[in-house]
Protein backbone atom coordinates (compact mmCIF):
# COMPACT_ATOMS: atom_id res chain seq x y z
CA UNK A 1 0.00 0.00 0.00
CA UNK A 2 1.40 3.39 -0.93
CA UNK A 3 2.05 6.09 1.65
CA UNK A 4 -0.60 8.29 0.00
CA UNK A 5 -3.19 5.54 0.26
CA UNK A 6 -2.27 4.82 3.89
CA UNK A 7 -2.66 8.49 4.86
CA UNK A 8 -5.90 8.73 2.92
CA UNK A 9 -7.27 5.61 4.68
CA UNK A 10 -6.28 6.99 8.10
CA UNK A 11 -8.05 10.27 7.33
CA UNK A 12 -11.14 8.38 6.16
CA UNK A 13 -11.12 6.24 9.30
CA UNK A 14 -10.72 9.33 11.48
CA UNK A 15 -13.61 11.09 9.73
CA UNK A 16 -15.79 7.99 10.06
CA UNK A 17 -15.12 7.97 13.80
CA UNK A 18 -15.97 11.69 14.04
CA UNK A 19 -19.24 11.13 12.18
CA UNK A 20 -20.05 8.19 14.44
CA UNK A 21 -19.38 10.27 17.58
CA UNK A 22 -21.51 13.14 16.23
CA UNK A 23 -24.34 10.71 15.52
CA UNK A 24 -24.14 9.21 19.01
CA UNK A 25 -24.18 12.69 20.56
CA UNK A 26 -27.29 13.58 18.54
CA UNK A 27 -29.03 10.36 19.56
CA UNK A 28 -28.24 11.03 23.21
CA UNK A 29 -29.68 14.56 22.91
CA UNK A 30 -32.84 13.20 21.29
CA UNK A 31 -33.27 10.57 24.01
CA UNK A 32 -32.85 13.21 26.70
CA UNK A 33 -35.33 15.54 25.00
CA UNK A 34 -38.06 12.92 24.64
CA UNK A 35 -39.57 12.14 28.01
CA UNK A 36 -39.67 8.51 29.03
CA UNK A 37 -43.31 7.33 29.12
CA UNK A 38 -42.75 5.59 32.45
CA UNK A 39 -41.28 8.77 33.95
CA UNK A 40 -44.27 10.70 32.62
CA UNK A 41 -46.54 8.22 34.44
CA UNK A 42 -44.46 8.56 37.61
CA UNK A 43 -44.74 12.35 37.56
CA UNK A 44 -48.46 11.92 38.18
CA UNK A 45 -48.11 8.82 40.37
CA UNK A 46 -44.70 8.28 42.01
CA UNK A 47 -45.83 4.82 43.08
CA UNK A 48 -46.28 3.74 39.45
CA UNK A 49 -44.89 0.32 38.67
CA UNK A 50 -44.11 1.34 35.08
CA UNK A 51 -40.34 1.32 34.38
CA UNK A 52 -38.18 1.43 31.24
CA UNK A 53 -35.00 -0.63 31.60
CA UNK A 54 -32.49 1.77 30.00
CA UNK A 55 -33.88 4.92 31.62
CA UNK A 56 -31.63 6.27 34.40
CA UNK A 57 -34.52 8.09 36.07
CA UNK A 58 -36.61 4.90 36.09
CA UNK A 59 -33.64 3.07 37.58
CA UNK A 60 -33.34 5.70 40.31
CA UNK A 61 -37.06 5.34 41.05
CA UNK A 62 -36.79 1.55 41.15
CA UNK A 63 -33.91 1.70 43.63
CA UNK A 64 -35.81 4.23 45.76
CA UNK A 65 -38.67 1.80 46.17
CA UNK A 66 -36.50 -1.23 46.86
CA UNK A 67 -35.27 -2.97 49.99
CA UNK A 68 -31.64 -1.91 49.54
CA UNK A 69 -32.49 1.77 49.75
CA UNK A 70 -34.87 1.05 52.63
CA UNK A 71 -31.85 -0.23 54.59
CA UNK A 72 -29.85 2.89 53.67
CA UNK A 73 -32.68 5.15 54.82
CA UNK A 74 -33.06 3.20 58.05
CA UNK A 75 -29.31 3.28 58.77
CA UNK A 76 -28.97 6.89 57.52
CA UNK A 77 -25.76 5.77 55.82
CA UNK A 78 -24.76 4.26 52.50
CA UNK A 79 -24.25 0.53 52.91
CA UNK A 80 -21.68 -1.46 50.91
CA UNK A 81 -24.54 -3.42 49.30
CA UNK A 82 -26.22 -0.19 48.19
CA UNK A 83 -22.95 1.22 46.81
CA UNK A 84 -22.43 -2.00 44.80
CA UNK A 85 -25.99 -1.86 43.48
CA UNK A 86 -25.67 1.79 42.49
CA UNK A 87 -22.30 1.22 40.79
CA UNK A 88 -23.75 -1.70 38.84
CA UNK A 89 -26.57 0.51 37.54
CA UNK A 90 -24.98 3.95 37.20
CA UNK A 91 -21.24 3.28 37.08
CA UNK A 92 -18.75 5.59 38.73
CA UNK A 93 -21.19 8.53 38.69
CA UNK A 94 -23.50 6.69 41.09
CA UNK A 95 -23.23 9.35 43.80
CA UNK A 96 -24.90 11.93 41.56
CA UNK A 97 -27.75 9.48 40.93
CA UNK A 98 -28.01 8.83 44.68
CA UNK A 99 -29.54 12.31 44.95
CA UNK A 100 -32.22 11.29 42.42
CA UNK A 101 -32.91 8.10 44.40
CA UNK A 102 -33.39 10.15 47.56
CA UNK A 103 -35.68 12.57 45.74
CA UNK A 104 -37.84 9.71 44.43
CA UNK A 105 -37.93 8.11 47.87
CA UNK A 106 -39.19 11.41 49.29
CA UNK A 107 -41.88 11.71 46.60
CA UNK A 108 -42.96 8.11 47.24
CA UNK A 109 -43.17 8.75 50.98
CA UNK A 110 -45.31 11.83 50.34
CA UNK A 111 -47.57 9.83 48.01
CA UNK A 112 -48.04 7.17 50.70
CA UNK A 113 -49.02 9.89 53.20
CA UNK A 114 -51.73 11.18 50.88
CA UNK A 115 -53.11 7.74 50.02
Amino acid sequence: MSAYRTVRQKLADQRSEEIREEGLAKLKAIREAIPCPACADAEGNPMSGHFIAKCKECSARAVAGGPTFFEVAKAKAVTPEYARLMKSIFGEEWKAHHERVKAWAQRMAEARQVA
